[in-house]
């Protein structure tokens, strides 16, 4: 019969050590990823550039970039590239328009989803909380600039798909999951089309 030989207690340790050093890193990453997306905001309020649009200043309308179809929310420091695409899959890239609701040039409800917070993808409306009513939205399609103004906020739950039913106003219905970290329910903010520039 043969023995088995075990590592030494030296080797035992080594590995130990190792499995201790991958769980505190793993657990860190799990503690610190839904802190990310603020710490960036933060950063990003007093390290860049603020996202400054002032729909009174020509200058600032004519330094917006036409040439990409993207959302700007100036009070969050938001600018996004709009993702137009059939597949679900795409929410987790960024700011997707969803199917089966009216693209900008076709006026009636444009529908924009994101998500608050993931661990696998772009968590682009992490702070959407922060829009308040009459605050400016843009939205540029097609090198056209969409001017319009949160008119509306509201918690629905997962299942009220009339946020994304056809309207014969026209507006921009901008949706992600509330409370963060969480897809219990949706925060959804609407805003009506001030003008096309």
């Amino acid at each position: 019969m043969r023995r088995i030989s075990w590592p030494n207690n030296g080797t035992l340790k080594k590995i130990n050590n190792i499995l201790l050093a991958v769980i505190i890193v793993i657990n860190s990453y799990i503690l610190t990823a839904p802190f990310v997306p603020l710490l960036k905001y933060e950063a990003k309020q007093r390290i860049t550039k603020p996202v400054k649009v002032d729909p009174e200043d020509e200058n600032s309308i004519k330094n917006i970039d036409r040439s990409r179809n993207h959302l700007i929310l100036p009070t969050i420091q938001l600018d996004e590239p709009v993702l137009v695409s059939n597949n679900p899959a795409t929410v987790h890239k960024g700011v997707w328009h969803r199917p089966n609701t009216n693209l900008p040039d076709q006026f009636g409800n444009t529908v924009l989803v994101g998500h608050r917070f993931t661990y696998d993808g772009a968590a682009v409306f992490y702070n959407l909380d922060k829009l308040q009513i009459q605050d400016d939205v843009y939205l540029v399609y097609e090198q056209k600039i969409y001017h319009y103004e949160v008119r509306e906020s509201k918690i629905v739950t997962p299942s009220a798909t009339e946020v994304e039913a056809p309207s014969e106003a026209v507006k921009l219905t901008i949706y992600t999951c509330t409370p963060i970290w969480s897809a219990k329910d949706r925060l959804v903010y609407v805003a009506e089309l001030k003008e096309v520039l």
